[in-house]
Parts: C-alpha cells; structure tokens; sequence
C-alpha cells in the first residue's frame, strides 16, 4: 500500500518572501552560521554599489561637460584651418613600407601661404603618384601643416559620448576591483577562522570516528 506523503510538502514549495531575500543577500539576516567578516564583506559591497549610483550620476556628466568644453574650444581655435593646394615636388614610391593600409605615402611637397611665400614639407599621397601631382591639404592660418581635418560639433558630440562611457566603465571597473581586493581578503580572513576551527575540532572529531 502507498502512503502518500503530506507534511511539509507545502512549506518547502513556499518561496521566501522578497524582504527576506534581499536581508539574506544582504547579511542582515538571523542567520547562526553567517560569521561577522561575512557581514563585513557584504557591508562593503553594499556601500560600493551605493557608491556607484551615487557617483556615477555626478561623475558622467562632469566629464561629458569637460570633454564638451574642450572639444568646443578646440574647434573655435580650428575654424582658421584651409585647405590648400600642394603639389608633389618628388615622385611617390610605388610601394608601401611599414604596416600602413591605407594607400597612403608620404611625399615631399609645395604649396603658398595666404600672406605669400612658399612652404614645403611632407605631405599625403597615393602610392606611385608622379611629381607634379596636386593633393589637396588642410593648413592652419600660419601656412603649416595641420596633418588633420578640422574638429567639428558632431565629432564633439560622439566624443562626448564616447568619453561619458569610458568613465561609466572606468567607475564601474575600478569598484569591481575593490571588491574583488575585499573578497580575497576576507577569503583569506575566513580560511584563517576554518584552520583554528579545525585545529580544535578536528582531533575530537576523529576520536569520535574511531
């Protein structure tokens, strides 16, 4: 005959109430087994995640406020920059050195400045390119080679942006490793209460066995 059973069965489906979760993950729970450096630990995590959401808020717009400022700054001291037109003095080699892929050289060139003269100096060209050869160049307003194009609003913003994340990332990162640090040390700090712990017990309880 079977005999069907019913105690308990009931109770053990019963999730814990939310409350009770979060104190247990928290370390605030009546919990006989928990040791006070497992509350320690878990105090520290509790306040570098408070840190986080208290930070983090503060600290992302700062820097997407920094970075917008100068990158604004940057671009109104680069709205003299002008492209000029530079012609190749030398001829391009045919083949590329290096691990550039870009199909770009770098040759030897002319070109005028606004108050007159002439500059030269290298500048970009495709490979093979014969003397003579006119490549188009951004200058700024002394006649010198910028090397770049000028910065502009929309390239500040996805800066900005960039940057926003980077320090989000950064945050994050740093308060995982100081939590890591607090794990391992209290790691070591619990091992170092299971050896004494096991150094009084542990010959009791082999005579017990034997």
């Amino acid at each position: 005959m079977r005999v069907r059973r019913t105690g308990g069965r009931r109770r053990r489906g019963l999730a814990r109430p939310p409350i009770r979760r979060i104190a247990g993950w928290a370390g605030v729970d009546r919990n006989p087994l928990r040791r006070g450096i497992d509350r320690v630990e878990r105090a520290l995590w509790i306040i570098l995640a408070l840190a986080f959401f208290a930070v983090g808020p503060t600290l992302l717009p700062m820097a997407g406020q920094a970075a917008r400022a100068g990158g604004m700054a940057e671009v109104k001291q680069e709205q003299s920059w002008h492209q000029a037109r530079a012609v190749l003095v030398r001829h391009a080699p045919y083949q590329m050195y290096g691990y550039s892929t870009s199909g770009t050289v770098w040759v030897k060139g002319r070109w005028h400045v606004p108050g007159g003269g002439t500059k030269f100096g290298l500048v970009p060209a495709v490979v093979g390119a014969p003397a003579g050869t006119v490549v188009q160049v951004w200058v700024n307003q002394a006649g010198q080679l910028t090397g770049h194009r000028p910065l502009t609003a929309g390239a500040v913003g996805a800066r900005v942006i960039a940057i926003k994340v980077l320090a989000g990332v950064g945050l994050a990162a740093t308060l995982l490793t100081i939590a890591g640090l607090v794990r391992l040390l209290t790691n070591r700090r619990r091992m170092a209460y299971w050896s004494c712990e096991w150094a009084s017990i542990g010959p009791r309880w082999s005579t017990r066995r034997k």
